[in-house]
């Protein structure tokens, strides 16, 4: 299988990288990610093999069984590694329900991932804490709207973490 390209969420942000997060961290960006750019970024990212995505950041296309119809569902989430495993947070934009992604990959216990220049497919976990809190804590560093997302979210549900470790 091919390797995932790694990504530290420690690592310096780019101006655009920056640019990006401040517009969608406003109501009319999140709207406009949640509604539009999440219904054609899996299409676009695969259909250039990775090389074109909306905004900046690490993505990832994940690719699991809709837990109800069997369906193929592709997601592109922002994504950060630690060590061989990937990590995927669960925010849905801080909305009060889960993703309907975070179902199907827990119904599923496994899902493919793919991006520019590869694909794999990667055994699913929900981490439990002190390990969740560690790993959000480096979420919001690679993206600070996650933060907001906790916010909005706080006394309603707790945004899972997702650790996916690669099938040999």
């Amino acid at each position: 299988m091919q390797k995932i390209p790694a990504f530290d969420p420690l690592q310096k942000k780019s101006s655009i990288q920056r640019a990006t997060e401040n517009a969608v961290a406003t109501p009319a960006g999140t709207w406009f990610f949640k509604h539009v750019v999440r219904h054609f970024e899996p299409v676009m990212i695969h259909a250039s093999g990775g090389k074109l995505q909306f905004g900046s950041g690490p993505r990832v296309n994940l690719i699991v069984p809709g837990r109800k119809s069997g369906k193929p569902r592709t997601t592109t989430l922002l994504y950060f590694t630690r060590g061989d495993e990937v990590i995927l947070i669960a925010s849905n934009f801080g909305g009060e329900n889960f993703p309907a992604w975070y179902f199907n990959l827990k119904a599923a216990g496994k899902g493919e991932l793919e991006w520019r220049g590869g694909h794999g497919t990667y055994t699913a976990r929900q981490a439990d804490e002190p390990e969740r809190s560690e790993l959000f804590d480096l979420a919001m560093k690679l993206y600070g709207g996650y933060e907001k997302y906790a916010e909005k979210t706080e006394g309603i549900r707790e945004i899972p973490v997702m650790v996916l470790t690669p099938e040999t």
